[in-house]
């Protein structure tokens, strides 16, 4: 049996209750290893910068939080448009889509898309809503859904 769900809070005094987890996130939450792929892009614009910058602290991250690495994608682009955002996360999201991860690991959320706030929630809608899978970001754990306590 599944969990109970507590009634919400509403102004009315009526008992209103969230939605159920979706099955998704429900094969999320157990208790399968966590593999991921990690994602490090850097601008070749940006003198100094390389994959390896965001790699190595990421590959930390993964061992610290039990985290089994599965594949890296470490890429340089000059150009950050429409057309290569996509390509971009089309290529992170392949080892999801294919059963080999669970768990997209990147330094921050603007490697990965460039929408904005709208992108974002897009992609971890995305996530885990249909592939079943978390996020980690590094440099933005408030939106991290693959931490340790999760």
């Amino acid at each position: 049996m599944g969990p109970t769900l507590d009634p919400l809070p509403d102004p009315l005094g009526r008992k209103t209750f969230p939605d159920p987890p979706s099955p998704a996130t429900i094969a999320r939450m157990t208790t399968a290893p966590r593999r991921a792929v990690i994602l490090a892009r850097v601008s070749t614009t940006d003198k100094g910068q390389e994959p390896e910058n965001q790699l190595g602290p990421l590959r930390a991250a993964a061992e610290r939080h039990g985290i089994e690495i599965v594949e890296e994608i470490a890429l340089k682009q000059s150009a950050w448009d429409e057309t290569s955002a996509a390509d971009v996360k089309r290529r992170a999201l392949a080892p999801i889509v294919e059963g080999r991860a669970n768990v997209l690991m990147v330094w921050a959320l603007d490697r990965v898309c460039r929408g904005g706030i709208e992108s974002a929630f897009a992609l971890l809608r995305e996530l885990e809503e249909h592939l079943g899978a978390s996020l980690f970001s590094l440099q933005e754990p408030f939106l991290s859904t693959a931490t340790s306590d999760r």
